[in-house]
């Protein structure tokens, strides 16, 4: 597949920000004037040159104002988020969506600015990100449709799609990850404790029925059992508990015995 990312060597025209951005003569020069187009003229006679992040900028801008009617004032913040050094929105779009992915654009146009696969959108919503007070709203867009506006002018024209296996994989996988019942949870909980060196689970057709736990002991502990026990050296004791009280001790002590001598067989003899 082609290279998806545009060169940012390349410049461009106030004709080609008109086609990209669907944006009359006319309405760039009112954007220039209300200072939406960022400064890219060396003088006032020089004409105007785009790079690629000033072109998707101002496509994004001009989206947001088509679909939500913002007035042109409010497109600023937009424009100076998208184009502050280091960053190219651009670029990671295409990324994302070179993995099969829907890109959306998140913002208040004033603080808030995220711009990531539609899954990470959700996730946010999810870890309570607008769990907040007082009123507060924000414009969402889907930005795929740019995107590829934008790559389909390139001298070798790349279309990047949403690919639904690649979301199926992604929810299995996070299906596998995630815990699905009180049982899970519950198991979950002793093997982070730390209180437990062992945890045997029990299972009936894939259910949890019960989970045994084995705890360490500490050398105090130990040195304790030893008085308890001391007498004949066994090599397991085992103490049943109820309710806290001990209903059940046992000890086990292997006994060997003398194994019979080996006979050899005279190789020779048949």
């Amino acid at each position: 597949m082609a290279e998806p990312h545009p060169t940012g060597a390349q410049t461009y025209t106030a004709a080609d920000l008109k086609r990209a951005a669907g944006l009359s003569y006319r309405q760039i020069n009112e954007w220039d004037q209300k200072g939406v187009l960022p400064e890219t003229r060396s003088g006032d006679a020089a004409w105007r040159k785009f790079s690629p992040r000033d072109i998707f900028a101002l496509m994004v801008c001009s989206e947001i104002r088509r679909q939500f009617g913002v007035p042109v004032e409010s497109l600023k913040w937009v424009r100076a988020c998208m184009l502050q050094e280091g960053a190219d929105h651009l670029r990671a779009a295409a990324e994302i969506m070179s993995h099969g992915m829907a890109v959306v654009l998140l913002t208040d146009l004033k603080e808030t600015f995220v711009m990531d696969s539609d899954m990470e959108i959700e996730d946010l919503l999810h870890l309570g990100y607008f769990r907040h007070e007082g009123p507060q709203s924000y414009l969402l867009i889907k930005l795929n449709p740019l995107v590829n506006r934008f790559l389909g002018c390139l001298k070798e024209p790349v279309m990047l799609s949403i690919d639904d296996e690649m979301y199926g994989l992604i929810r299995n996988i996070r299906g596998e990850m995630s815990i699905r019942n009180q049982e899970e949870l519950e198991v979950f909980r002793l093997l982070r404790s730390g209180d437990y060196r062992k945890v045997v689970v029990h299972l009936d057709d894939g259910k949890i029925l019960r989970a045994d736990t084995e705890a360490g002991v500490s050398e105090a502990e130990q040195q304790q059992l030893l008085k308890i026990w001391d007498g004949d050296q066994f090599q397991t004791v085992t103490v049943t508990l109820h309710d806290g009280k001990v209903v059940k001790a046992a000890k086990q002590k292997p006994a060997e015995f003398d194994k019979p001598p080996t006979r050899r067989r005279d190789p020779e003899r048949k």
